[in-house]
């Protein structure tokens, strides 16, 4: 129950049980009339107001950024049923997607999009291009842009290392669909890139 309960409310109802802790030692304070009690109850109750009031803003927020982040992700590749397996698992998801089966495709849809676009996933091997010149040229029009690229060639260590700054993962094929949505949730998120 735990993991689906969202962060804010966690801590509102630590914050809520903080003020009635420190609203039972004030009642207990004000019967037995001990100064040093009212004020420690007080304290208590005023900390745990602020808390709720604290966590309810920067849960709201998060969420907010969560939400104004795009949700749409560029697939590019030429082999038409493994880009549209993609496509597949990714709305399931909730994912918008868009699709281009070569490297001007691609690069067409993303100038045309490109504040639209989170996240942009790339075959390594496209037809008269590599992967890597892709990247550059989508990198050119978006420098921030968030990338992937996937191969069912092996992909030297050499390369990897000088696509690192660039790139936020990789994927072999075949790949599943936890696979898939790890990485792509991954980069969505902002988490940590290429290793």
């Amino acid at each position: 129950m735990l993991k689906q309960t969202p962060t804010y409310v966690l801590g509102i109802l630590v914050a809520v049980a903080g003020c009635t802790i420190g609203g039972l030692i004030y009642a207990v304070a004000v019967v037995g009339k001990p100064a040093l009690l009212q004020g420690a109850g007080l304290f208590v109750g005023l900390l745990g107001a602020i808390m709720v009031v604290v966590i309810s803003v920067r849960a709201m927020a998060r969420q907010s950024a969560a939400t104004d982040a795009p949700r749409t992700v560029l697939v590019v590749d030429d082999d038409i049923r493994m880009a549209k397996a993609c496509r597949d698992i990714l709305q399931d998801a909730g994912y918008q997607v868009l699709m281009a089966r070569d490297a001007a495709e691609g690069i067409r849809v993303f100038r045309m999009n490109h504040n639209a676009i989170g996240l942009v996933v790339v075959d390594w091997k496209l037809p008269g291009t590599q992967g890597d010149e892709l990247i550059d040229r989508l990198l050119e029009i978006n420098p921030r842009a968030k990338l992937i690229f996937f191969s069912g060639h092996v992909v030297d260590e050499a390369t990897r290392k000088r696509l690192k700054p660039k790139v936020y993962g990789f994927l072999r094929k075949p790949f599943n669909r936890y696979q898939l949505l790890g990485l792509v949730e991954g980069a969505m998120g902002g988490g940590e890139t290429l290793e």
